[in-house]
């Protein structure tokens, strides 16, 4: 689908569509374009909730969504907050996940894990991962206490990639770096995770709040299975 781009990782996994939307990409278009049922989207709240979605329908405040239901085609929404996409394709279950700074501090990467595992028994090492198209670090200046927080968050050893120097009060914070972290101190292979290589900040096919202040748009992170095959086919 013309300015839908997929993951290399991801695309053998058997019934599974996935994709990151561009500018180019018309919302109300995008279901349809890709086979499945309308678009399910959280109201996002920067928070650690992942709902589990089992139907059609607006599942209320969350910042990650989950399903293992064929048919149906989940989102997150972005515009400098990376997705992540987490596949598990023995279980045919996902779940997408919306991971800004305060999300990630929050813990809604491991509240995915943790969702995935108590609900469709998804082991870490099961999983394929992939985070999206999301700010860069050299544009992602931060204070002090957030730059504090973010660190925080991951284990001692990844705080050198994910925090870095800037002008005085003020970090370089990469929200990617630190959503690999949690992941693999979860038990993902490090070589499962694939990471969208735009800033959005700096590439121009997607949105960006830091770029272009609160008027901006929203690019999408979405994920489903396609519909079970009918019977004799």
């Amino acid at each position: 689908m013309r300015g839908l781009e997929s993951f290399a990782a991801l695309r053998g996994v058997p019934g599974l569509v996935h994709g990151l939307t561009t500018r180019a990409v018309a919302r109300a278009d995008l279901a349809a374009g890709l086979g499945l049922g309308s678009l399910i989207t959280a109201q996002q709240v920067h928070g650690p909730t992942v709902a589990v979605v089992e139907q059609d329908g607006p599942p209320g405040e969350a910042d990650g969504l989950a399903t293992d239901q064929p048919g149906l085609l989940l989102g997150v929404l972005g515009a400098d907050c990376p997705g992540v996409l987490l596949v598990a394709p023995g279980q045919r279950a996902l779940a997408v996940v919306h991971a800004g700074w305060r999300g990630v501090v929050a813990g809604v990467v491991s509240a995915a894990l943790d969702l995935l595992s108590q609900r469709y028994d998804v082991a870490p090492q099961d999983l394929r991962v992939a985070i999206g198209a999301g700010i860069g670090a050299p544009r992602y200046e931060v204070s002090t206490d957030v730059a504090a927080a973010i660190a925080m968050s991951v284990e001692a050893r990844w705080r050198d990639y994910v925090i870095s120097s800037a002008r005085p009060g003020h970090a370089h914070a990469d929200l990617r770096a630190a959503i690999r972290a949690q992941l693999v101190a979860r038990g993902v292979s490090d070589a499962h995770i694939e990471t969208h290589p735009s800033c959005t900040y700096d590439d121009a096919r997607f949105f960006s709040y830091r770029r272009e202040g609160p008027s901006t748009g929203r690019h999408l992170l979405v994920a489903g299975w396609q519909p079970d095959e009918p019977a004799g086919r």
